[in-house]
């Protein structure tokens, strides 16, 4: 009887010494990665964890976040949680969005090119329209920072997406973070997931 009980107790202690590593290591693979890596066939999310270090959250700087892998979120002055339509970008008289953005003089003009072919992925065939920064109050300041992410929908002001190179360098990928920074989700997360 004393062995079963301390079995229990031990078994228990492992338990917990298990659970504890796995916390303070967040660390993780998506399902089939690898596999799709060898393939050649990696989707764009792929490569936004691999250039992310493989985290499923982490910290940028002292206030701010990565969630499920590239969503940044602030614990600051400035975060703000977007109900309904509250972090949309305002629709001008015209019917279009205009998403006003200045692009790092960091990126090559091969890399230029790619971040304005992710930006026509999402134009062609919406009411968005990305444009040069003149004198726009709320813009998105595109740089490359370290790992591929976003803020989400408009925050107000300079708004970071970062596009670090070469790393996050795909058309995909490009597309992914600039559709979390009009507002957009991941499929999984969105309030319906279960109603498809």
């Amino acid at each position: 009887m004393e062995q079963m009980a301390l079995l229990c107790v031990l078994s228990t202690c492992f338990s917990a010494v298990q659970a504890q590593n796995y916390l303070l290591s967040p660390k993780w693979v998506p399902v089939g990665f690898r596999e799709r890596e060898e393939r050649g066939d990696a989707t764009a999310m792929d490569k936004i964890i691999q250039a992310n270090e493989f985290h499923a959250t982490r910290v940028i700087d002292g206030t701010t976040t990565l969630r499920e892998g590239d969503i940044a979120v602030s614990s600051g002055r400035r975060s703000k949680v977007c109900f309904a339509r509250s972090c949309l970008w305002s629709k001008s008289v015209d019917g279009h969005v205009y998403v006003a953005y200045m692009l790092s003089p960091d990126y090559t003009e091969i890399e230029e090119k790619l971040i304005k072919k992710g930006m026509d992925n999402i134009e062609d065939g919406t009411c968005i329209r990305f444009v040069p920064r003149t004198h726009q109050r709320d813009y998105l300041d595109i740089q490359s920072k370290s790992g591929c992410w976003s803020y989400l929908g408009s925050r107000g002001g300079r708004q970071t997406v970062s596009l670090q190179n070469p790393d996050c360098m795909q058309v995909g990928v490009v597309s992914h973070e600039f559709m979390h920074a009009l507002g957009f989700v991941h499929e999984q997360s969105r309030f319906d997931r279960d109603n498809y």
